[in-house]
């Protein structure tokens, strides 16, 4: 039996909007499970699943890069234009913007290398200054 993998991230956005007079409050929160970055090469992926792996892996490094912008005070340009996800996740990332992440790695001694490369992710998200 071939073993199936789905591999696909997953956006929800909530507006939340509270008037009590004098004061307007609004507010926007971003839910986000991003999938996990792929090794082609040993995933074997071929076709669609190959094509999606690669789109994945790109998404990732364009976020990955965003938060390596916003980490070093001394970036003029936050390249949020080089993918969807930035784009869309740009006003919680930027100034004035919160943001929490929780990174999931794998016990595994065989995944080592991406456990090691989703915990830098996750140091270079702690780094982002506001």
């Amino acid at each position: 039996m071939e073993q199936v993998k789905a591999t696909s991230d997953i956006l929800l956005n909530g507006n939340f909007n509270a008037v009590e007079p004098p004061m307007f409050t609004y507010g926007k929160c971003f839910l986000v499970d991003l999938a996990g970055s792929e090794r082609l090469k040993r995933s074997h992926s071929e076709g669609i699943r190959q094509t999606e792996a690669i789109h994945i892996n790109k998404s990732l490094a364009a976020l990955g890069n965003v938060l390596h912008a916003l980490s070093e005070a001394r970036y003029q340009h936050i390249p949020y234009r080089d993918s969807k996800l930035t784009r869309i996740l740009q006003e919680s990332l930027g100034q004035g913007g919160s943001s929490s992440i929780v990174v999931n790695i794998s016990p595994w001694v065989g995944n080592a290398f991406e456990t090691r490369q989703s915990l830098q992710f996750g140091l270079r998200a702690m780094t982002i200054v506001q």
